[in-house]
């Protein structure tokens, strides 16, 4: 027990709403187990804080994805469905937007394919440039 005048305890100083906690870390809680069917496509990893923070796997994120992009559900009716955080999904969404179609170009492909413009560029230029000397040769002949 603390001494004090007042008879105060360790308890009652702690839970006291005049004294700022500082320094108390309470145990976070975690949420509700996943559901069994759910289970085969997802990880936990325990964080430093002991939170259990579950991981799934890439084809249950595609297909999460999928369900949001190709057959047009709402990210909120998705969530609750597959019991989903807002935020999660919402992530997955923006990332499978950004990235690029399995038909786009490659970093190598895009150098490749701006060289290769700069070129026929040139060679137009230098394409006209005889056909106007051809023609300016031509009358001068005649």
């Amino acid at each position: 027990m603390l001494p004090s005048s007042e008879g105060n305890t360790l308890l009652d100083a702690i839970a006291s709403p005049s004294r700022p906690r500082r320094g108390l870390a309470f145990p976070r809680i975690a949420g509700p187990p996943a559901k069994q069917e759910q289970e085969s496509e997802l990880t936990s990893k325990t964080t430093k804080t002991g939170t259990r923070r579950r991981r799934y796997s890439p084809e249950f994120k595609a297909e999460a994805v999928k369900l949001v992009l190709d057959e047009n559900l709402t990210q909120a009716q998705v969530c609750r469905d597959l019991g989903l955080p807002d935020s999660v999904l919402g992530r997955w969404v923006s990332a499978a937007r950004v990235l690029p179609e399995s038909g786009s170009l490659t970093d190598a492909e895009r150098v490749e394919l701006v060289a290769l413009r700069r070129e026929v560029r040139v060679l137009r230029k230098e394409r006209d440039i005889l056909k106007k000397a051809a023609a300016f040769f031509a009358k001068e002949t005649l």
